[in-house]
């Protein structure tokens, strides 16, 4: 896959470039106990070869067959992945707000008011990796192109043995819970946990620059 732009641009960006996402990094705590809260089941949803929206679709339909909001799964180089899965949050499409917002207030409220605070946030929400998976190296094609940055906020790692890592462009990064990790996700990146516990973290892609 042909990347845009300068391939020599920097993978990982420091927090302290982003002020307007210190107040989630010094909460996550909270935002920690607000997870554990979720009572979410596995929905019958995967992303595996899907456009957004038909992910999106595919929420609305089971939603409006009465089926509890939850869980989506991934995707893997065999295909459907469960070890590695989604509970989105917020994005900046109203639409999807107002849908899932019922769900997810129940929750996570203070979460929930902290994420509506950060300008230029595309999309967020939980994603777990389970113990001894591993997500493939990857590109996303669209992050360049909109100026946007990812963000991982690790908020459940293993205490002890805590083999979860990120690895961009061949760079390393440990996965430690209330450690945020900024990086270019137009840039080849995968992810790994070694672990024997899950690893959870809150997403997000934003954007780098805030138009005037």
């Amino acid at each position: 896959m042909e990347i845009m732009g300068d391939i020599n641009r920097p993978s990982f960006y420091s927090i302290n470039e982003f002020p307007r996402l210190r107040e989630l990094c010094d909460n996550w705590q909270i935002i920690k106990e607000e997870f554990l809260q979720i009572n979410a089941p596995l929905m019958n949803v995967h992303r595996h070869a899907k456009k957004e929206e038909e992910v999106i679709k595919e929420i609305q339909s089971e939603l409006e067959k009465g089926n509890a909001y939850g869980w989506v799964l991934g995707w893997g180089k065999q295909g459907i992945n469960d070890d590695w899965i989604a509970y989105a949050i917020l994005s900046d499409r109203g639409e999807v707000n107002k849908m899932l917002e019922p769900f997810i207030k129940r929750f996570i409220p203070r979460t929930l008011e902290m994420l509506k605070r950060i300008d230029g946030l595309k999309i967020c929400g939980f994603l777990k990796l389970k113990a001894h998976s591993t997500l493939p190296c990857h590109t996303h094609e669209g992050i360049y192109k909109e100026n946007l940055l990812q963000f991982h906020l690790p908020i459940i790692t293993a205490p002890e043995r805590n083999y979860a890592y990120l690895n961009v462009m061949g760079e390393f990064r440990q996965q430690v819970a209330g450690e945020p990790i900024i990086f270019d996700g137009s840039l080849d990146h995968f992810a790994v946990n070694e672990s024997d516990e899950d690893r959870t973290i809150v997403y997000m892609e934003f954007k780098k620059e805030l138009s005037v």
